[in-house]
């Protein structure tokens, strides 16, 4: 008995030991080729963003930009309430409301060649000196 429980001992081993070798281990994934496209589009860019400030009675912003699409950030530093407003060469944008005092809003604007008049649409502002021009080029 003993001699034929060393055999089919020897013999599982041995099977053991050939299926070790024919089985690839659990832990290591499969080799895969991934080709990944080649990107063609690139996302727009940002349009420039031009810093604006309304104080008593005045607008202190650039005097001229590009042509394109302008991002304005617009900062009330002054004490009162104010607006931003541009018009020109078909275009009329105005913040969609008036900053009080420490307030910020942006407006983005697509602007052609030419001349523009900004000012500060709060009445009787644009009469105290509350305006200036933008020249895009």
């Amino acid at each position: 008995m003993i001699v034929i429980a060393a055999v089919l001992l020897a013999a599982c081993q041995q099977e053991t030991a050939k299926m070790t070798q024919d089985t690839p281990p659990q832990n290591e994934a499969p080799t895969q080729t991934v080709t990944v496209p080649e990107v063609t589009s690139q996302a727009p860019a940002a349009a420039p963003m031009q810093a604006v400030q309304l104080i008593e009675y005045s607008i202190r912003m650039p005097q001229s930009v590009t042509a394109g699409r302008q991002a304005f950030h617009v900062v009330n530093n002054g004490k009162e309430l104010h607006s931003f407003e541009i018009e020109g060469n078909g275009v009329h944008a105005r913040l969609p409301s008036d900053l009080s005092a420490g307030s910020e809003s942006h407006l983005d604007v697509e602007l052609k060649p030419g001349t523009y008049t900004v000012y500060c649409p709060v009445k009787g502002h644009k009469e105290r000196g509350m305006t200036t021009t933008l020249t895009v080029q």
